[in-house]
């Protein structure tokens, strides 16, 4: 595919970027939860940036522009896509994964063989990314709201603790669980506090915008003021490390393997993780709280929803646009 495909068969490329388009239009509502978070975060962190780029909302604009070039200067859009070919599959970038019986050297022809099609062409100077916190409210034809709050907590100057992996369970049981799903309506809401730093809270399917937004903000509140009882804690504990400890096929060891060299993580990092978590008591949660207010003082806020529901809640946007762009 990558050294015999015609990029000049444009009817292809015209059903192909067609089809993409498509299928962007589901799945951007579909999965308005993910991309709501993503594009939250795509105002603090290059590397979400990138991925919205290149997978999410700002993707499908750029499917748009092509789909309107293609009508315009094909020529230009076939030159563009062999120059990214060219540019993206270089040999210097190529990383193997290898999980397997067999030993690395049963690859060894198939790697030569394969590294002989790749483009040999360098790379100039790397663009910075500039990254603008836009505060979107993106509306669609929906009758529910995807609402996120991004942030980071290493901006602040906190290191990555076991402590939050026992917080991520405790708030997706109790308190977004509660004001967000049983008081709120939604029909779930999720939390993420990665290695990064980079954080979100996100709603799905959720009726509220405003008040969603508030109840993330009291989650500084609830985590300085948060007390339990032993039983209550050692099943969150429990709860946590069956995330982390879960059973792994060979294909899945492989991938967490690859991630963890990609990353620089290693196994000291995620024992100590896990001893964190193990010895984790009320007062360590309570420490998390000027997490949580670094990650929401960040204020990087995107939501996805309805046209009413959207503009009825402009005071929390900087800007309101149609969630599929000017074409529409």
């Amino acid at each position: 595919i990558i050294s015999t495909s015609h990029l000049e068969d444009l009817d292809r490329v015209k059903q192909i970027i067609a089809e993409a388009l498509s299928a962007g239009r589901v799945s951007l509502v579909a999965s308005g939860h993910t991309n709501a978070m993503r594009r939250a975060t795509s105002y603090i962190s290059k590397s979400a940036f990138i991925d919205d780029a290149m997978s999410g909302i700002e993707f499908y604009y750029f499917l748009q522009r092509v789909d309107k070039l293609l009508k315009i200067n094909p020529e230009q859009v076939v030159a563009s896509m062999k120059a990214s070919l060219a540019k993206a599959l270089r040999k210097e970038k190529m990383l193997i994964s290898f999980t397997s019986q067999l030993e690395p050297e049963a690859l060894e022809k198939s790697i030569r063989d394969f590294s002989s099609i790749l483009s040999d062409e360098k790379i100039g100077a790397k663009k910075d990314v500039k990254l603008v916190k836009k505060n979107e409210g993106l509306y669609a034809a929906s009758q529910v709201q995807y609402v996120a709050c991004s942030g980071n907590f290493r901006d602040a100057g906190f290191d990555t603790n076991g402590a939050l992996r026992v917080l991520h369970t405790i708030l997706s049981y109790d308190y977004l669980w509660t004001q967000v799903r049983v008081l709120g309506g939604a029909y779930g809401c999720m939390c993420t506090f990665p290695r990064s730093g980079y954080s979100s809270f996100v709603s799905y399917r959720d009726p509220n915008c405003k008040s969603t937004l508030d109840v993330y903000k009291g989650v500084v509140d609830y985590v300085r003021n948060f007390d339990c009882d032993e039983r209550d804690m050692t099943k969150y504990i429990i709860g946590s490390i069956a995330k982390m400890d879960a059973p792994m096929n060979s294909r899945a060891k492989g991938n967490f393997s690859n991630a963890a060299f990609l990353t620089g993580v290693t196994d000291q990092d995620l024992q100590k993780e896990r001893d964190q978590v193990l010895a984790c008591k009320p007062e360590d949660i309570r420490a998390l709280a000027p997490y949580m207010e670094a990650i929401i003082s960040t204020g990087a806020v995107a939501a996805i929803g309805g046209e009413d529901k959207i503009r009825e809640n402009k005071d929390c946007f900087l800007s309101i646009k149609n969630l599929f762009g000017d074409n529409e």
